[in-house]
This record gives structure tokens, C-alpha cells and sequence, in this order.
């Protein structure tokens, strides 16, 4: 959690976010969606300026034809 809060701070940094301001940041996977210990870490790292939301709809089905093609042509 400390590690993915100075990362997304440091990214905010880079393209100009206003320090001053909450920091929303979306993502996909249930591991994190599902983990409320390690969301209330990067939210106390991060002093409440990060915002984790879960993008609920996200579309998933491309990225996991094309790991399956490419995984496919490994063996």
C-alpha cells in the first residue's frame, strides 16, 4: 500500500495534478475492490488525498482474448 500511494503521488506529480486537491484514481480487480485493510492503508499513506474508486463495468473481454492468443502461440 505505502508503495502504490508515493507511486500514484509521484505520477500525480508528473503530470501536474494539484497537490491540494483529492487524487481519484479508478481501477479494475477484485483483489483490491475486496480488500477494505489495504484501501484504508493507501488512504492513511496518503493522508485521505487518494481516492480509490472501482471502475465496476470495465471491459475485460479483449485484453483476456488477446493474453489467451498470445499465451496460445507460447507453447
Amino acid at each position: 500500500a505505502f508503495y502504490l500511494t508515493v507511486t500514484l503521488l509521484a505520477i500525480s506529480r508528473l503530470i501536474g495534478h494539484d497537490k491540494n486537491s483529492i487524487l481519484q484514481v479508478g481501477y479494475i480487480g477484485s483483489f483490491l475492490e475486496n480488500s477494505s485493510y489495504y484501501q484504508q492503508q493507501v488512504k492513511k499513506f496518503s493522508n485521505g488525498m487518494i481516492k480509490l474508486r472501482f471502475s465496476n463495468d470495465s471491459n475485460l473481454i479483449g485484453p483476456a482474448i488477446a493474453t489467451y492468443i498470445n499465451y496460445s502461440q507460447w507453447d
